[in-house]
């Protein structure tokens, strides 16, 4: 990370703390579409109107504006979008910090996209067997083909595996791509329903077998793994599952979510509010002055996690978080 975004982003924290409203951190479902169907995911169900381009422009420069310096785009897979060169060409061009959440799956024939800072995040579950059996046949060989790509064309890729009743004896194999690659690691665990639902999850892991393997990262990072890049107090947090565990909650002060349609809230993890502002209907402005926090405290994702008590001031968490960048 560094040392201007550091500061303006202990500013933002310090903002906060005083009750302002700053949209540090947006991830942003830039649609619900998605060429594949993975297991745990009912996203690309759910039908939903998505904001056009010069939108979608627009709301980036307001964010700019408004103080936001990370931007990840996610969906739905982000790449289906015909405009997304175009979108993640005027994050680069205002210099704001962004990345895209991808299967993989047209990331080689769209490697020119990553080729101005825009960082890459990749779903990877572990070897073929255990990947195919959560997100489909073939998918394995796609996300492969697109670490490589990244690879060869010097791309600043992560990776997520998604802990499930099918991975959680691959550690071994994921640390071992991630070290040839060379590229971050991190850990997260499919929830209780799978995501954009109240459906229960299929392959939602065995909590006794989930924390074996918590353990296991835990240890791997006081050791000083290199490819991990969970924090030592986010793997504790997320050690919990599916226990509810306090958190320090950044939701609707420093970190916001936007949907496909245009909803401004302020965590997508969490029962929509009764009123929902959304950024075309009301402006960027009153959405982000009205969308409260939601206060909640089961956080299972891993950036959020880490996020949160880093914006918290945990040691750990921002030497982690400066290390990661």
């Amino acid at each position: 990370m560094r040392f201007k975004q550091a500061l303006g982003c202990a500013a933002a924290v310090v903002r906060a703390g005083l009750g302002q409203r700053l949209p540090l951190v947006v991830s942003w479902r830039l649609l619900n579409r998605c060429n594949l169907r993975c297991d745990y995911c009912h996203i690309p169900m759910v039908p939903t109107e998505e904001l056009r381009t010069p939108e979608i422009l627009a709301v980036i420069d307001d964010l700019k504006a408004a103080g936001a310096r990370y931007l990840h785009f996610t969906g739905g897979e982000v790449l289906l979008r015909n405009d997304i060169d175009v979108i993640l060409g005027r994050a680069a061009d205002l210099g704001v910090d962004h990345s895209v959440n991808s299967n993989g799956s047209f990331v080689p024939e769209k490697i020119a996209l990553f080729r101005r800072g825009t960082r890459l995040n990749l779903s990877l579950d572990g070897d073929e067997s255990v990947h195919d059996a959560a997100r489909g046949p073939g998918t394995h060989r796609q996300v492969m083909a697109a670490l490589e790509a990244a690879f060869t064309e010097k791309v600043k890729v992560a990776l997520t595996a998604v802990l499930s009743s099918k991975n959680l004896q691959a550690i071994d194999w994921l640390f071992e791509t991630a070290a040839r690659y060379r590229a971050k690691i991190s850990f997260q665990p499919a929830r209780l329903e799978r995501l954009g639902s109240s459906l229960p999850d299929p392959i939602t892991p065995p909590p006794w077998e989930y924390r074996r393997v918590m353990e296991r990262l835990i240890e791997e990072k006081r050791r000083g793994n290199p490819w991990l890049m969970n924090s030592i107090t986010g793997l504790r947090h997320l050690a919990a599952f599916p226990k509810p565990r306090p958190i320090p909650c950044q939701a609707g002060k420093l970190y916001f979510r936007i949907e496909a349609n245009g909803d401004l809230l302020a965590c997508p993890n969490v029962p929509r509010p009764v009123t929902v502002y959304n950024i075309r209907q009301h402006g960027l402005a009153k959405a982000l002055a009205l969308t409260t926090c939601t206060g909640c405290h089961q956080c299972w994702c891993a950036g959020q996690v880490d996020f949160n008590y880093a914006a918290a001031l945990d040691v750990g968490a921002v030497a982690n978080m400066i290390r990661a960048h």
